[in-house]
């Protein structure tokens, strides 16, 4: 979860001053996560 603690800071101000409820900060990190996987696993295929 290496991206996860890239974007969390910027992430949880945001989610605080728009007030978003737990679930979609959870579901906004994961659906990071799992892009930044994508993108290093093409990446990896493609070098």
């Amino acid at each position: 979860m290496k991206s996860t603690m890239e974007i969390l800071d910027n992430y949880l101000e945001r989610a605080v001053a728009d007030n978003l409820n737990i679930v979609e900060v959870l579901d906004h990190i994961f659906s990071e996560e799992a892009k930044s996987r994508k993108k290093q696993a093409y990446e990896k295929q493609n070098h």
